[in-house]
């Protein structure tokens, strides 16, 4: 028995193959299959089955390409939402892959279908060996229950009881979750990716909390809202998906062509986030390709109701470009206009910039009446500075109404990134004074404010 494990960074998204003899089972696969294909013709093994551990939300699932491309069997919840056909299953259903055998536990809480897949390899011994856990047990922290809506205290009691389950198991099993540190998931995963039961009872802090109603009182404090797409990509994973075949490739673009759709398209500059404050393009969102997980970002700014225009300043793989759009249920067309600002420049337009403020200017600012925004999420403590307000990134589309334009506003986060992206989407809906700390929260951690 082996397991290779697959990471997509711009969703924190693992997904794995479960390999015995000559055949394989994916876990959770993502919706561009090509990666697990090549493996299995790597390895000369078949794909046999998909084993989904739940709906997916906050990414496109790729089961029914796996199924298209393999003949693969899909296996889920019996009670899953779905429209497609699959093979419905429930506790203690046992599945048998050559000489490993997979048993499910049901383990409702992230959403009411959720199931873990416990892995014996009978070739060895009659001990489970690993359970793969979907969105129920992360490393660091669970999954969060707050999908459905009206239904978050039911299902984060049913996610308590889910997990004394799991804590039954023997120490040394390892865990295979869905997500790592980076998804939107669950509050604050640690970035390792795996760990064992016994790990996660001594130092996964709500594993550790053996009170029922502490625990759904700590799990649902301070939950960052549910992103825009989260709805969409469990629509789509119902049974609407696209195949990836059918749809529109990303195209590079000339001037004209630009001019004629940018008033009806997102532009999205994916240049790094300095050079979008040194120069930039009027009315455009900076998502920097290198530094941000673009298919997260992407998910809860756009909608699918409009083409995407990137705009970068050297050439690009046009599939990767795509797939973090497609990876999000943002399946409309997707152009890029290839050194985007010398172009633009070069056909006289105005380009902007944006002021940057250094940590050792704050004081006398924020004296005169600036206003120190953080943009960090809900888990990051507020800091204690004078005329701060502390506005979470994801939140902020829905703040900027609320802003005096009067008022001078310095944006801040950790290290510098998505102060940028927030100042662009702050630009992008509004005219405001506003400017950016250089370095982020880090470089005023020895001030006194």
């Amino acid at each position: 028995m082996f397991i290779q494990y697959f990471f997509t960074d711009s969703l924190s998204h693992i997904s794995y193959m479960l390999i015995a003899g000559d055949e394989a089972f994916v876990i959770d696969p993502k919706r561009d299959i090509q990666d697990y294909l090549d493996e299995a013709y790597k390895r000369n093994i078949q794909i046999t089955g998909v084993l989904l551990t739940h709906p997916h939300a906050d990414f496109v699932a790729g089961h029914l390409e796996l199924e298209r491309a393999t003949g693969a069997k899909i296996y889920a919840h019996k009670e899953s939402p779905f429209s497609f056909d699959f093979i419905p299953i429930d506790n203690g259903f046992t599945i048998n892959l050559n000489h490993v055998q997979i048993k499910v536990i049901e383990t409702p809480g992230h959403t009411p279908f959720d199931i873990s897949f416990l892995v014996k390899d009978l070739s060895r011994g009659d001990d489970p060996i690993c359970i793969f856990t979907g969105d129920t047990l992360f490393v660091g922290d669970v999954g969060r229950p707050d999908l459905f809506p009206g239904q978050q205290e039911i299902l984060a009691h049913k996610l308590f009881q889910s997990l004394q389950k799991l804590k039954e198991l023997p120490d040394f099993v390892e865990i295979y979750p869905a997500h790592a540190a980076g998804t939107l998931c669950g509050k604050k995963l640690a970035e390792k990716r795996t760990s064992t039961i016994g790990f996660e009872k001594r130092h996964n802090s709500m594993l550790k909390i053996t009170n029922e109603h502490q625990f759904v009182k700590k799990l649902l404090t301070n939950l960052p809202p549910v992103p825009r797409h989260f709805r969409r990509c469990a629509n789509i994973n119902s049974g609407n998906i696209t195949f990836l075949e059918k749809l529109n490739p990303a195209k590079i673009i000339d001037y004209t062509t630009f001019e004629e759709k940018q008033k009806k398209a997102y532009i999205i500059d994916i240049r790094s986030h300095l050079s979008w404050v040194g120069l930039h393009m009027p009315q455009t969102i900076s998502l920097d390709y290198d530094c941000l997980p673009l298919s997260v970002y992407a998910g809860w700014l756009l909608e699918p109701d409009k083409e995407i225009i990137l705009i970068t300043d050297r050439e690009t793989d046009l599939n990767n470009l795509a797939i973090q759009f497609r990876r999000v249920g943002l399946d409309q067309p997707v152009y890029v206009l290839e050194k985007g600002l010398n172009q633009f420049l070069a056909h006289h337009q105005k380009a902007e910039t944006e002021k940057m403020v250094y940590a050792d200017e704050l004081p006398d600012m924020i004296e005169k009446g600036a206003i120190l925004i953080d943009v960090r999420s809900e888990a990051e403590p507020a800091v204690n500075i004078k005329n701060y307000r502390h506005i979470p990134l994801m939140q902020l589309e829905d703040k900027i109404a609320d802003l005096d334009a009067s008022k001078k506003y310095i944006i801040m986060c950790q290290m510098g990134v998505s102060a940028v992206v927030a100042a662009s989407i702050i630009k992008y809906n509004r005219h405001m004074d506003i400017q950016i700390l250089a370095g982020g929260l880090q470089t005023v951690k020895n001030l006194n404010l």
